[in-house]
């Protein structure tokens, strides 16, 4: 139990960590956010779904100028200190016909830790509005467990177009 609440802790802090350093200097497009289109404006809606209880819900918010370059982007707090728990690393270990990733291994120290699927929806224009994360646990992998994939985490996005 413990070891979920940290990697979720672990995951929203790297990934807040990697938005951040995106936006320093040099803003990134759309289009190295991975969208296609003419897009306007995009909304993350993303929440952890194992437990009810503990639950991690945020929300953010790009928009994009009609060139595609970011008009406005989230600002992220991150804590004034983060423990050490090892040195990070993921791989991604596939992908789909769009350039996303459907599964990655976690690593600290380099000792495998977890993986994770991922499962999208996509909108008319090719963006996914809807990625469903599954993991699985180092334990459950070392017992030749493949079916303990569980559902962990669902994000949404709303995008609207410029027409």
């Amino acid at each position: 139990m413990l070891t979920r609440v940290f990697a979720t802790i672990f995951l929203s802090l790297t990934f807040i960590v990697s938005l951040q350093a995106q936006d320093r200097g040099r803003r990134a497009s759309a289009s190295e956010h991975g969208l296609t289109g003419a897009v306007r404006e995009v909304v993350f809606r993303c929440s952890n779904i194992t437990d009810i209880n503990r639950r991690l819900d945020y929300s953010y918010t790009y928009v994009y100028a009609r060139d595609g370059k970011v008009k406005k982007s989230p600002k992220f707090d991150l804590p004034d200190c983060i423990l050490y728990a090892g040195e990070p690393r993921w791989e991604v270990i596939k992908r789909n016909d769009k350039g996303h990733v459907e599964e990655a291994a976690f690593y600290i120290d380099d000792e495998l830790y977890r993986r994770e699927k991922y499962e999208y929806e996509y909108d008319s224009v090719g963006n996914w509005i809807r990625q469903v994360t599954y993991t699985i646990s180092f334990e459950a992998i070392s017992r030749g467990a493949e079916e303990e994939w569980k559902a962990t985490h669902v994000c949404r996005r709303t995008i609207e177009y410029y027409r």
